[in-house]
């Protein structure tokens, strides 16, 4: 007889008996004990396989749960990242946005400080023309004092060079100064 651990001695002993019982002598007995042991062996074996398979799914469901949940908790903290750089963005974009109006309204105020004063710098030398104007259509003597008569100035007339200027140019440039100073035709030298 084969030797068998204390566990399986009354598992085979009962195959044993139950051999003896089909009437199963020596050699064919213990083949058919042996046998019966085996298959409960494999059916064990099947069991213990069974159970490390499932203790391992579980394992691989809960490590890819965890997984899961991992990955799930990444994604919210960047679409958070995500939603607060859009956010910083979006405020960054509007101070520029003010601080281009501003600076635009600014711009604004200085134009129209610069045109009002160059209106009224346009307004003040029109009021002096028109006084000089007034002075010397009526000789000017304005209450019976006597003395220069005060003109607007206008700019010199540059003087005529040879090698660059040209001669018509020039005498129209001539023409429209005096007239502007309101010379008389004879006034102006003719030798």
């Amino acid at each position: 007889m084969a030797e068998h651990s204390d566990t399986g001695g009354s598992t085979y002993d009962h195959y044993l008996a139950l051999g003896e019982k089909h009437g199963l002598k020596a050699e064919a007995l213990f083949k058919f004990a042996q046998d019966h042991m085996d298959r409960e062996e494999r059916i064990q074996e099947r069991e213990a396989k069974k159970v490390a398979a499932e203790a391992e799914t579980k394992r691989l469901e809960a490590e890819a749960e965890t997984k899961r949940l991992e990955t799930e908790a990444e994604t919210k903290r960047l679409e958070t990242e995500a939603e607060t750089k859009r956010l910083e963005v979006e405020a960054e974009t509007k101070r520029q946005e003010t601080e281009v109006k501003k600076l635009q309204i600014e711009a604004n105020r200085e134009l129209d400080a610069k045109r009002l004063e160059a209106d009224t710098e346009a307004r003040r030398m029109d009021l002096e023309f028109k006084k000089a104007e007034a002075q010397q259509s009526t000789g000017g003597n304005a209450g019976g004092r006597s003395g220069p008569s005060i003109r607007p100035q206008y700019p010199k007339l540059p003087m005529f060079k040879e090698d660059k200027d040209d001669i018509d140019s020039f005498l129209f440039r001539f023409e429209t100064h005096a007239k502007a100073n309101k010379w008389n035709d004879s006034e102006w030298a003719t030798d």
